[in-house]
This record gives C-alpha cells, sequence and structure tokens, in this order.
C-alpha cells in the first residue's frame, strides 16, 4: 500500500527541531507570528482583516485584526483539517482526513458536520461557481457537487492515485494532480474526468490557473510547472530551488509558491520567480497553505505553515 504525502510529513514532525516562531516581527514588510503550536495546512481570506486558518487534531483558527490575535473555534472533529474555502461572502467549507466536511454559514465563527459519503482523507477542494465544485484525495478519491457542497457524488477514477491539488482554469475546466506525476483533465465542470499525459513521474502537489490558458504546477524536486495554453503542454520551469513544494496561488499578476523551509516564491507578470526575503530561522519550518486576493485595490498574500507559523504580505496597487 502506498503511503500518502502528507501521512509522511506528520511522521517527520515529531524529529525536526523545536524552535519557537518569533512573537511578531516584520521582515522587508512581511509580517510574521505565531497563531498556534499546532501546525496549520491551510488558510483563506473573508476580507482585508478576517482569516481563517485549519490544521491539525481539527483546529480551527479566526482571527479579525489582520492577524494581530486569533481565536480558536470549537469544532466537532479531532481530525486534521487539510483545506479551507469561502464560497461567498457568509458560507465557508474545510475538509479533512476520514472523509471530513466541515460548513460555516456565519463567516467560520460556528462549524457543523456534513456528509460527503466518503471515509477517505480530503486534501484539497475547488469551485467553479458558487455551485460547482470538486474535493479531492487519496486512492483516486474525487467528490463532486452541483448545490455548494450540500451534496456530494463520487466520481472518482480508476487509477489507484493519491490526489493533492485541484483548480479550475474556468468555469467548465478542472485539473488534479498526484503522485508519481498524475493529471487529470474535466471539461464537463468536474462530472468526468480524462488522464493527460506529463513529461515527469515527480509527485505533484498544486495546481492553479490565473485564467483559461495560463497556469502552473508543483511538487517536490523543486518541481514547478506552467502552461500557456491552457493545459495542451507543460514546461518545467528552470532555476528553481531545491526543495517540495506543497501549494500555490494566483491573483491578478501574482502568483506564489510555498513549500519546505519557509519557502515563499513569488512571480509577477514582469518579473521572474524570486524568493521571499525571510528571516534565516525560519528555514526549519515549511509552509503549507497560502492565499491571494486582492482587496481594495491591494494584493493580500497570507502563508500557514509548521508550527502555526502566520505570514502576510499586502501589495499596495500590484
Amino acid at each position: 500500500m502506498k503511503r500518502p504525502l502528507l501521512s509522511l510529513t506528520f511522521a517527520s514532525i515529531a524529529i525536526l527541531l523545536q524552535l519557537a516562531v518569533p512573537a511578531s516581527c516584520r521582515s522587508e514588510q512581511i509580517y510574521i507570528t505565531k497563531v498556534s503550536d499546532l501546525s496549520l495546512f491551510d488558510c483563506c481570506t473573508l476580507d482585508a482583516q478576517t482569516y481563517i486558518a485549519v490544521g491539525d487534531v481539527g483546529k480551527i483558527y479566526r482571527t479579525e485584526d489582520g492577524g494581530a490575535s486569533w481565536s480558536e473555534i470549537p469544532t466537532p472533529v479531532r481530525t486534521p483539517l487539510f483545506v479551507v474555502l469561502p464560497l461567498d461572502g457568509s458560507r465557508v467549507l474545510a475538509a479533512g482526513a476520514a472523509g471530513v466536511l466541515l460548513k460555516s454559514v456565519d463567516r467560520g465563527r460556528q462549524w457543523e458536520k456534513t456528509a460527503t459519503g466518503t471515509d477517505r482523507h480530503i486534501f484539497n477542494m475547488a469551485f467553479g461557481s458558487l455551485l460547482r465544485g470538486v474535493a479531492v484525495g487519496d486512492w483516486g478519491t474525487i467528490l463532486y457537487t452541483e448545490d455548494g457542497g450540500e451534496t456530494w457524488r463520487a466520481v472518482s477514477l480508476e487509477e489507484d492515485r493519491m490526489l493533492y491539488g485541484v483548480a479550475y482554469a474556468d468555469s467548465g475546466t478542472a485539473w488534479v494532480v498526484g503522485e508519481a506525476g498524475f493529471a487529470a483533465r474535466s471539461d464537463d465542470g468536474g462530472r468526468t474526468w480524462t488522464s493527460q499525459p506529463l513529461p515527469w513521474e515527480i509527485t505533484l502537489t498544486a495546481v492553479a490557473f490565473k485564467d483559461a490558458r495560463q497556469g502552473y504546477m508543483a511538487g517536490l524536486d523543486g518541481l514547478l510547472a506552467e502552461t500557456i495554453d491552457g493545459g495542451q503542454s507543460w514546461t518545467r520551469i528552470q532555476g528553481i530551488p531545491p526543495g517540495a513544494f506543497y501549494n500555490l496561488a494566483c491573483a491578478g499578476p501574482y502568483t506564489l509558491a510555498v513549500g519546505d523551509y519557509a519557502v515563499v516564491l513569488e512571480k509577477t507578470i514582469s518579473n521572474p520567480w524570486r524568493n521571499w526575503d525571510l528571516p534565516p530561522d525560519l528555514s526549519v519550518f515549511w509552509l503549507n497553505g497560502v492565499n491571494l486576493k486582492i482587496l481594495d485595490g491591494n494584493l493580500l498574500a497570507i502563508c500557514v505553515g509548521k508550527k502555526g507559523l502566520f505570514l502576510k504580505q499586502t501589495i499596495p496597487n500590484p
């Protein structure tokens, strides 16, 4: 039996150095703080001051002051939560191990458990519209919804693959990626899927699209790849530092990739990939969650990771 990638991550945490994140500091206009002693796996932005982070043992944290202070929100589960996703101004979904799916209808203040019909881990989710979405997980699991996550049906692959990333290029076209360089595409919003050949067999952890034609994939071994033709071809980006990347986000002219050694790589339309300038002590941490959003004309970037690490940068007029 193949072991899930994220299980390997959990097993490695115990032997990593137990260093504390600085209480709160700024480095090159990047805000750095610690949300919790527990690791965080994903985050989302509701508005310029309100963010949600999810992580180990079913923990959900919420801030209304831009990350300066965080409140732990009670949940009905103790299993890890791997993904959190806002659907609109009020509704938010969070999912994780053993098929757990939580729903909030009040901007993340209260959560209730909802059925998915599976006990397999859910590693990621994406929505192409307010109603249509996809969740992916281990052993080829793909779940599809047409009612905003109220009900789900399995449209899983025959391939025995761990699926870690999912994204919509437009409302009708979606991609999933996973272990050993696996990728599949849906042209009907997520109902059916077709495997897509790629020129490598490196495990892929994330996929994101700027628009219907330009997108990115990320994975282990320093893999970042780009398409400019809607996924007809993918080219590996050269000059990327070694290490695993775990997540991607796109908004406006910016793309971010996060991963091991607290690496945050930033790409703009006019500039090549470059590292955020972070304190060297953070290199013992990994980052797994990243969110980009344009608010009030500014680009807001937030990241979360090992032992509650939280990063934020606001870029004026991107």
